[in-house]
């Protein structure tokens, strides 16, 4: 099956720029070392424009890397396509790598589109349509595609009456289910001046196997992807 990737932070905590970031965290001019552009979508729903967009038109070479993925790689679909546009992505055998910038601000635009509609139907034909979208990715054959789905954070408690940040969804039917299905999650914070992720639960719900990460990581979906292919088996180490 597919493998689905959680990624969760708040607005300005490196989700989107984790994906042109490489494996030792630092950005060059010279060279890129992020996730292969042509094997690579975006669904960007939260209808910004991406942060690596000057560096792509700067670098000449990010730019020889890139060609046209600003215009042919990056989608935004309507609401009600959504579903249907992934399903087409999975379907492209040279996509690698599908990445879904946010599910949360999917799911809110959705749901504002039904907000004016009285009572609970909306809220359970909403949670029904994205569980289906994650049902369906889960299930995919493909053993060689990545799912990376981003998520923003919403505070609770736990059972210890400790605050908590997880992966914010509409509604109360899926709330806590992503970090249910999904074995890899990552919380996208800084230390200092450095954007990380943190791959073990810390005041939040990530969670890793143990032994595959180190408590903090530069924020790079590279370095994931090649652990997680086997590339690189374990990167636990001084």
């Amino acid at each position: 099956m597919a493998k689905l990737i959680g990624v969760m932070a708040d607005t300005g905590y490196g989700k989107t720029m984790s994906i042109v970031v490489p494996e030792d965290g630092i950005i060059k001019e010279d060279f890129y070392g992020g996730l292969t552009p042509k094997e690579t979508l975006i669904f960007n729903l939260d209808g910004k424009e991406v942060p690596f967009k000057e560096y792509i038109e700067i670098f000449p070479a990010w730019k020889k890397e890139f060609g046209d993925f600003l215009t042919k790689n990056i989608l935004k679909p309507k609401e009600d396509e959504l579903i249907k546009w992934v399903k087409g992505a999975v379907e492209k055998k040279n996509i690698k790598n599908i990445v879904i910038d946010t599910f949360s601000l999917g799911m809110f635009r959705t749901r504002m589109t039904k907000e004016s509609q009285v009572g609970y139907e909306k809220w359970s034909k909403l949670n029904i349509k994205f569980w289906k979208l994650l049902e369906d990715l889960q299930k995919n054959g493909r053993d060689d595609l990545f799912i990376w789905i981003f998520f923003h954070t919403e505070e609770g408690k736990d059972r210890d009456g400790n605050t908590v940040y997880y992966a914010k969804v509409e509604g109360n039917l899926l709330k806590k289910i992503p970090e249910k299905i999904i074995t890899n999650m990552f919380f996208a914070t800084k230390s200092g001046n450095n954007y990380i992720f943190e791959t073990q639960a810390n005041g939040t719900t990530a969670k890793n196997p143990p032994l595959l990460f180190n408590p903090t990581i530069p924020n790079s979906l590279k370095l994931i992807e090649n652990t997680l292919r086997g590339i690189k088996r374990y990167i636990n180490k001084k």
